[in-house]
């Protein structure tokens, strides 16, 4: 008997599922400031970046022996200090991650419980309530988890086709062509967030037997298919909606939340705000589970314990914990969140130590890659030049130093 191959088909999706999520619901936000073609363009700079920075994270996983992550090979290749700064930013990026959904999944369940009952309930309890409803589904384990991810992904994939269907011939032409250039680039930390998927690179490399040519063809044609996802859905999203600071969604990104009031706020697009509370709704809950139970292995792991008895709870609540104090007090909760992590966590874990990674390895240790563009001390430098201006783009728009 011969072995069957693991599909392909099954990577792709891997691939694009893991970076699609609820980062979604800030791109037209984000977007709305600046218009649908300078927000394209910078989506695609973000889709390059994160593609050829996942490429030469494959090349470094593809060194090491089976099941090594990233952790293992920023402490093989770049010794404690790479090992430490690994820890750091993972648990920096999981963490600020985790407290976007909260405060976005909370503002769900704010707006729908407005709706119905005309109750405007305080943040702290809202936000909690949504931290405890979905949160205990990781204390009820693997099995559950993934019954409950797979239905839940079936409605955010079904109420996806629904909107862009469906809104398609709502979208107004004149809204694409509204275009604002300046400071554009603002928005490039938000896009990387939304191609974040590296970290599953050495368990997609084991997926696939580590079969390089069928490896970097999932993260390319993967990488692709969340751009098209994306593009489609901002198509249709500033299609319906004007743009500039004096706008709706302009208001929403001032304030860090979804556009879900907004979008569900006119009386003509009643099914479309209806369709994208929905989609919201199910786009944040996914995103959350799947990262929390990441982040619960991923704890138990690098601090030796076992997952059961009083340590499960101990571990479940430094999960949980966290996130809910930071989406309480963290500015601009939702959209603030997930430009940080993208600006600072994902350049450096998933730009710039991929990249240190792969040229100490093949300039210092002489290891041999087949990837020669990406192997190119040129391109490495302006991944790495890239990776230091995105940090400080976003410092300055941070902490509005000019």
């Amino acid at each position: 008997m011969t072995n069957k191959k693991p599909s392909i088909v099954g990577a792709i999706f891997l691939v694009s599922g893991t970076s699609v999520g609820a980062g979604m619901l800030a791109q037209p936000v984000a977007a709305s400031l600046i218009g649908f073609i300078p927000s394209t363009l910078m989506m695609f700079v973000a889709w390059a970046f994160m593609t050829s920075t996942a490429l030469i994270l494959l090349e470094v996983s593809l060194w090491m022996k089976q099941d090594s992550h990233i952790i293992s090979m920023a402490s093989q290749i770049l010794g404690p200090a790479g090992k430490w700064v690994a820890w750091i930013i993972y648990l920096f990026i999981a963490y600020l991650s985790l407290a976007a959904y909260v405060s976005g999944g909370g503002d769900i369940f704010k707006v729908a419980i407005l709706n119905f009952t005309s109750v405007s309930i305080p943040d702290w309890l809202i936000c909690s309530l949504f931290v405890f409803v979905f949160g205990v589904v990781i204390e009820l384990g693997t099995k559950t988890v993934g019954k409950l991810n797979t239905i839940l992904f079936c409605g955010l994939v079904v109420s996806y086709v629904f909107i862009i269907s469906l809104g398609a011939p709502g979208i107004k032409v004149d809204n694409l062509l509204q275009a604002n250039f300046d400071h554009a680039y603002f928005i490039l930390p938000l896009f990387l967030t939304s191609f974040s998927f590296q970290m599953i690179v050495p368990s997609l490399a084991t997926y696939l037997n580590r079969d390089r040519s069928r490896l970097r063809l999932a993260i390319l044609i993967g990488t692709s298919l969340s751009f098209l996802i994306y593009l489609l859905w901002n198509i249709v999203v500033l299609g319906h909606l004007s743009i500039g600071t004096g706008s709706d969604l302009a208001a929403a990104y001032a304030k860090g939340s979804p556009p879900i009031s907004v979008l569900g706020g006119s009386s003509e697009q009643a099914w479309f705000g209806t369709a994208i509370q929905i989609f919201a709704f199910f786009a944040l809950v996914t995103s959350f589970i799947g990262l929390a139970w990441g982040l619960f292995d991923f704890l138990a792991d690098g601090l030796a314990i076992k997952k059961a008895g009083k340590n499960r709870i101990g571990l479940w609540l430094l999960v949980m914990f966290p996130p809910l104090l930071l989406a309480l007090s963290y500015p601009r909760g939702f959209i603030g969140a997930l430009e940080t992590t993208g600006g600072f966590g994902d350049t450096i874990l998933n730009g710039i130590l991929p990249v240190l990674m792969f040229w100490i390895g093949c300039y210092k240790y002489k290891k041999l890659s087949k990837s020669y563009f990406l192997s190119s001390k040129a391109y490495l430098c302006l991944l790495i030049i890239f990776a230091f201006i995105v940090i400080a783009l976003e410092a300055i728009h941070q902490f509005h130093l000019f």
